[in-house]
């Protein structure tokens, strides 16, 4: 593979793949996971049907991943890194998939995964927690 040059070019290249990736997950991703949360929410074995839902939410992450982030992709799969890309590679994990950014700027795909895993263990948590039973 040829080498990934730090420029202006590459990095604009990569703001637009993450806005794009961004809008994926907020609009597609996280809008099904809140929607599948609150339905499993309403069927006799919730946990069980959240389960259901967010395997099939990681195969829907999964196949939208293949399209996005090309040139992420690109320099992960490079077997031998310059340290210039190394560098390059670590400061955009740094900037872009900490918990913090994933807040910011996937607000809706992560509070929808919450929200989904917290189904997939409400039955779970109903023993402990008697107020719990109250809501559902």
């Amino acid at each position: 593979m040829s080498e990934i040059k730090v420029n202006t070019e590459n990095i604009e290249t990569l703001k637009q793949q993450f806005s794009e990736w961004a809008f994926y997950l907020n609009n597609c991703v996280g809008v099904l996971a809140f929607t599948l949360a609150l339905a499993s929410l309403g069927t006799k074995s919730p946990s069980t049907n959240a389960l259901i839902s967010f395997i099939f939410l990681l195969t829907v992450y999964f196949s939208g991943s293949r399209n996005k982030l090309k040139l992420l992709k690109k320099l992960r799969k490079k077997k031998d890194k310059t340290e210039e890309e190394k560098i390059f590679l670590k400061g955009i994990h740094g900037l872009y998939f900490n918990i913090f950014t994933m807040l910011r700027n996937y607000p809706v795909f992560t509070i929808g995964y919450l929200f989904l895993t917290f189904v997939i263990f409400v039955n779970s948590l109903s023993k402990h927690w008697s107020w719990i039973n109250y809501y559902l």
